[in-house]
């Protein structure tokens, strides 16, 4: 062999190395196909919207990095969703099943709401959202909380239904 048919072969290997590593680095972080907010009725009790954008979800999950341990609330719905949910996280109601309660927010902490398939072959989420009970004391019924990226977009109900897509589908364009 010749030593630049030598150093073809280790470029090309090289190259497939590299391609492998891509590949195996992005599967593990889910597709986002939705996007959550929260917001709270008229009590001032905690509410996630979801959107979806494509395929389906169907748990969300509320956790506090900011307490050890503490997982917040859980919550599985008996149909995936497909389109939108509105989803109580003191009463869920019909359609979820409540997997852990949600706990008293505490002030001054961070929250995390997340979503995803719970599919043992579905590797789809939705953006999460970020807040603190003085987040959501601000917001009015009807308010949705959100995030793009970085940036915190508070919007009505009717506006995150309509624009919510739009911001995931450009993640892809």
């Amino acid at each position: 062999m010749t030593a630049r048919a030598s150093r073809v072969r280790r470029t090309t290997a090289a190259a497939g190395v590299v391609v492998l590593l891509a590949l195996t680095s992005t599967a593990c972080s889910p597709l986002t196909v939705g996007v959550l907010g929260v917001g709270a009725d008229g009590d001032g009790s905690p509410v996630a919207y979801l959107q979806v954008c494509d395929q389906h979800l169907d748990s969300v999950l509320l956790y506090s990095p900011d307490v050890d341990g503490e997982r917040g609330g859980e919550w599985t719905a008996t149909t995936p969703v497909s389109d939108s949910a509105v989803l109580d996280l003191q009463d869920p109601g019909d359609g979820w099943t409540v997997r852990t309660a949600l706990p008293d927010l505490l002030p001054g902490t961070s929250y995390s709401l997340h979503a995803w398939s719970s599919s043992r072959f579905s590797n789809v989420g939705a953006e999460s959202v970020q807040f603190t009970a003085d987040d959501l004391a601000a917001l009015r019924p009807g308010d949705v909380r959100r995030r793009e990226g970085d940036v915190v977009v508070v919007e009505s109900e009717a506006d995150f239904a309509k624009h919510a897509c739009d911001y995931v589908d450009g993640l892809y364009s």
